[in-house]
């Protein structure tokens, strides 16, 4: 009987050595998705936020500016999961026109940032600044509470968009 124990423990211990040598391997040949970098650090942005002004204008849209960069992994999955998730990017587009306001070291839009109360600062990023076809500050919502694991949540999205 001590045999069969000793057998089967060794037995066991071998399975699970094996099963933990092999599972880092199967896990790094899984490839991860890339994600979009949506922000453009060498872009004027004062000047992108007239253009869309006009725009804005003649589509009577506001203006969604995620503020980020593409350093913020946040930043990329909230851009990602609304890409990729067609019935709330429709929805969105049909109200609103978006952009993706740089903030890195090699553009912080100090003054455009500054005219909307410094929103990374007291909230973080991704942060989101909703504008009126004037450029007027709407509403800045932190997007920390539109989480939902490791992605977002379309309801908590819909309700803070009004859509």
């Amino acid at each position: 009987m001590k045999k069969i124990i000793l057998l089967t423990m060794a037995l066991g211990t071998a399975t699970w050595a094996q099963a933990q040598a092999t599972a880092p391997a199967a896990a790094a040949t899984t490839p991860k998705k890339v994600l979009e970098k949506p922000y453009k650090p060498t872009e004027n942005a004062a000047k992108k936020l007239a253009e869309l002004s006009a725009l804005a204008k003649k589509q009577n849209k506001k203006i969604l500016v995620q503020g980020g960069g593409n350093w913020c992994v946040w930043c990329l999955r909230l851009n990602d999961y609304i890409k990729t998730n067609p019935e709330l990017k429709r929805k969105i587009d049909a109200k609103y026109i978006t952009y993706h306001l740089n903030f890195s070291p090699e553009n912080e839009n100090k003054a455009i940032f500054a005219k909307y109360g410094d929103p990374g600062k007291k909230y973080g990023y991704p942060v989101w600044l909703i504008l009126d076809k004037n450029l007027k500050l709407v509403k800045t919502q932190e997007t920390g509470s539109l989480e939902k694991g490791t992605s977002y949540d379309d309801a908590k999205i819909a309700e803070v968009l009004g859509l």
